[in-house]
């Protein structure tokens, strides 16, 4: 293990934890980014199926691999403190915070489960709570394939306090198991205590809390979105209103009521009359980002995880798009943002049986956006270059900026939701894209983009990445 950190493609910051069969790093590359290395003396399928994901409560699988008899796991480093720190320095939440906390944690256990993996050690120590308020649980040491087929586990893992008793061997390990675990969770994040010290014993959280505990798996919940039911039953009323999101709604709130919204009350219903939606069954997502270069489609689902599907009303505020149809294919309502401009803000609209549902809708930019300025969640319009559509150029078309020959031009290019791992490359040998560490808030990669002509004349040309590619076009002045 010793060589393998001295001849990696990255220098050892700090040692996070060291055990016989492995460790983990805090590395740093070339340019200054902080990763995490994992080494093992066994293979971990779950951090293999898991590169590339998207799950924003789980961190960045980069790279998986063998190296002189090692499994090696390069993962994103996330910059957090622990729910076990808290606790320990004497935090206790509120049942809202909890439940909060819970739900993303159950998100992250949902999104594992759909792969057919399980966790297997969901503890305070492994869910980390970032500046920016981003939930994280990490950690895939114990994780295991879900084989109903077997009778018990192969390895008995997991930290003996959190691990249902079919860890010890009793029976095979499930998605119940990492029920049970989020069980103990809950109680410690209330009380500060397992609830063999202390049970915590009010409301009708006590009873989930009871229940995700039970010593039979057949008598927990049987499945994290069926925990996550429970819990947002618990938040009614759940609105749009109440829910976080980015700065800019807030402004946008605060905007409204500067212009009057309460005068329009009795011509259309307010957000607080909404029933919420989601954009998976996990109710992960709560925000449905839509590009402004065209048409997406994605499933919507109520609460109770009911699919908003043909037989519903649907329709869009006009700001943030129109709604084209429904798609078969993906299960999903079809919405057009063309034209749209980026940073604004609406809903789209379900309406059945008298009930009106609503998820708020972020119009952003292309996968990977242009921007004059360090960009911002504050305000996504802020310095956004938009592309001109111009014939004979593919969509979305041409970024047009002018420039000196005598000075360099350098832009930032972002990435948007949903595309965490997005890598911009340019083939030209006047530009230079480089990882950008400045963008306080964005929590997605941005990059700086370099453009130096000293030879003159109008330039054009094209950024590639695993998304639609930009094109721009540098014209020179004077």
């Amino acid at each position: 293990m010793k060589r393998i950190l001295q001849n990696y493609n990255g220098k050892l910051i700090r040692t996070l934890g060291r055990k016989e069969d492995g460790g983990v790093f805090q590395m740093e590359r070339s340019d200054g980014s902080p990763f995490v290395l994992r080494i093992y003396r066994y293979a971990v399928p779950a951090c293999e199926s898991l590169c590339g994901h998207t799950c924003e409560v789980l961190p960045g699988i980069f790279s998986t691999g063998w190296r002189e008899g090692y499994f090696v796991v390069e993962e994103e480093y996330v910059d957090g403190i622990s729910l076990q720190e808290m606790i320990e320095g004497g935090t206790r939440m509120s049942p809202e915070r909890t439940i909060e906390l819970t739900l993303k944690v159950c998100a992250a256990a949902a999104y594992l489960h759909g792969r057919s993996f399980i966790h297997r050690d969901i503890k305070p120590e492994h869910i980390l709570l970032t500046a920016e308020g981003r939930v994280v649980l990490i950690d895939l040491d114990a994780s295991m394939r879900i084989l109903p087929g077997k009778k018990n586990d192969t390895q008995l893992l997991g930290t003996a306090m959190y691990a249902a008793p079919e860890q010890f061997g009793l029976t095979r390990s499930d998605e119940r198991t990492d029920i049970y675990a989020l069980g103990i969770l809950m109680n410690e994040m209330l009380t500060g205590e397992h609830p063999a010290v202390i049970r915590y014993q009010e409301g009708p959280l006590a009873e989930i809390i009871e229940r995700c505990i039970r010593m039979n798996p057949a008598e927990r919940y049987q499945t994290a979105e069926e925990l996550e039911r429970a819990l947002q039953n618990l938040a009614v009323p759940l609105t749009v209103k109440k829910r976080k999101k980015p700065a800019v709604w807030l402004a946008c709130i605060i905007l409204c009521a500067a212009i009057g919204m309460f005068a329009l009350m009795p011509q259309q219903e307010t957000s607080s009359e909404y029933l919420p939606l989601y954009g998976d069954k996990s109710h992960q997502y709560d925000l449905y980002y839509n590009f402004r270069i065209g048409s997406q489609s994605r499933s919507l689902y109520t609460d109770t995880n009911m699919l908003i599907d043909q037989t519903w009303k649907v329709y869009a505020d006009s700001n943030v798009g129109d709604i084209e149809g429904w798609d078969t294919r993906y299960e999903g309502w079809t919405v057009n943002s063309e034209g749209c401009n980026i940073g604004e803000t609406g809903y789209i609209h379900a309406e059945k049986n008298g009930k009106h549902y609503a998820i708020p809708v972020l119009v952003q930019g292309e996968p990977m956006s242009a921007y004059a300025d360090v960009p911002s969640k504050k305000d996504l319009a802020e310095g956004y270059l938009k592309p001109e559509e111009e014939p004979g150029f593919p969509y979305p078309g041409v970024v047009n900026l002018s420039y000196n020959p005598e000075e360099a031009v350098t832009i930032y290019l972002a990435a948007m939701e949903g595309f965490y791992h997005l890598q911009p490359e340019c083939d030209s040998g006047l530009v230079t894209i480089e990882p950008y560490e400045g963008a306080e808030d964005w929590n997605l990669p941005v990059f700086t983009m370099t453009f130096r002509n000293p030879e003159g004349g109008d330039v054009q040309l094209k950024v590639e990445s695993n998304c639609t590619p930009l094109q721009f076009r540098f014209t020179e002045t004077g």
